[in-house]
């Protein structure tokens, strides 16, 4: 379990960690924050019975049991949420950058600060997601994923996959296609390593393809980078990977 009003940082595989609350009901509740290591992901039973799959690199604050109108929790990162169902308490989810309100639903949110976008995505049930103020929202049907601008506030709404948005909870990555710049932060997070390109033609290049991660092992994926650019080296140093063109004799 979690230590009264601790942190837990998951650095390796764990069980369903189960949130229970031993204190007396006038007791104000306290925050427990989960903090999870890049290349792991951590399953949460909370007090009210909802279920939550925290993805590497992230964060989530909160409380050992819910009091009040509403069931809260603060989320930097990604998450899939299975919320168990109550009328009179709805569940909501508070990034940095937005709010997602719910009553009992499945969906996944992503957050991550390197991201220029919060993805809600919605599995089953509905969701109202809050845009930047109180009075601006949007709900979500089930297969819709609405992607929410940090900066310029703009809003895209569009159906989703979910073997490919959702991959991360069987330990899969999906790229559709997205220079390789764009996913570095993503990949760090998924294999737990650093990567350092120094080849401007190869952070322009497109990635596509479905990748495994096995127990850490991230060798597979680098022999994978190796076939899309032959003219370039990888050199791999503990679990730092330096990508850089090959010198040509």
């Amino acid at each position: 379990g979690i230590p009264r009003g601790g942190e837990l940082r998951v650095t390796q595989e764990n069980k369903m960690i189960k949130l229970e609350s031993n204190q007396l009901a006038q007791e104000p509740p306290v925050l427990h924050k989960l903090s999870v290591a890049y290349g792991k992901a951590q399953d949460l039973l909370l007090s009210d019975g909802s279920e939550v799959t925290v993805n590497a690199g992230s964060v989530m604050v909160f409380p050992d049991r819910f009091t009040g109108k509403t069931r809260s929790v603060f989320l930097n990162g990604e998450a899939f949420f299975k919320i168990k169902k109550d009328a009179n308490k709805p569940f909501i989810v508070k990034t940095r950058h937005n709010n997602v309100e719910v009553l009992g639903t499945q969906f996944n949110l992503r957050s991550y600060d390197s991201d220029d976008k919060v993805y809600t995505s919605l599995v089953e049930g509905k969701v109202k997601v809050e845009l930047g103020r109180p009075d601006r929202t949007q709900y979500l049907v089930p297969g819709e994923q609405l992607a929410y601008g940090k900066s310029s506030r703009q809003v895209e709404l569009k159906h989703f996959r979910q073997e490919e948005i959702l991959a991360w909870k069987n330990h899969t990555i999906v790229l559709k296609g997205k220079p390789f710049k764009q996913v570095i932060p993503e990949l760090e997070r998924f294999f737990d390593i650093e990567i350092e390109c120094r080849s401007k033609e190869f952070l322009s290049t497109k990635i596509v393809g479905i990748f495994k991660q096995y127990k850490g092992n991230f060798e597979t994926f680098i022999e994978d980078l190796k076939a899309l650019k032959t003219a370039h080296s990888f050199i791999v140093e503990g679990r730092r990977v330096i990508i850089d063109c090959r010198q040509m004799i």
